[in-house]
């Protein structure tokens, strides 16, 4: 959105209320895709399966465990519904977050629409650990839990 010549010449007013539009519409379409409830198994499911992981776990503490060393980009995930275009899976945090800091594509855990799932699966962007698939919790890391809420 932000490099269409029509987004250019909005103003700085109209253009961050788009941004902000766009964003919710994107918490709400990740719902309406996946779900809201970070204790939902159906919704865990069908975030494996948008991955493109063969073999899904069929228990909540197993999902939440595995995805805690997963990182993809959530915008993707919606985005991959409609282009079809398989979602990229990142080795490590730093690498997640400097993808998502170049494309732009995030969405904040403060989205009106945003559930407890995404809230659960939003990583940290501008300060990533140094947690990798290999390494999920790294010395630096090691005090940093993830809440299920």
């Amino acid at each position: 959105m932000s490099r269409t010549k029509a987004f250019r010449s909005l103003s700085q007013e109209a253009r961050r209320t788009a941004r902000q539009d766009l964003k919710d519409a994107l918490a709400k379409d990740f719902g309406l895709l996946y779900g809201t409830d970070v204790n939902d198994l159906r919704a865990w499911q069908r975030l494996y399966w948008a991955q493109g992981f063969e073999v899904v776990p069929d228990n909540l503490d197993d999902c939440h465990e595995f995805m805690k060393d997963i990182y993809v980009n959530i915008v993707d995930l919606v985005d991959s519904v409609y282009t079809s275009h398989p979602v990229q899976r990142f080795y490590s945090e730093k690498e997640f977050s400097e993808y998502t800091i170049r494309t732009e594509n995030y969405i904040s855990r403060d989205r009106r629409y945003a559930g407890s799932l995404l809230k659960f699966l939003c990583r940290k962007i501008s300060r990533p650990s140094g947690t990798t698939r290999i390494n999920p919790q790294p010395f630096s890391a090691s005090n940093r839990k993830r809440k299920r809420t």
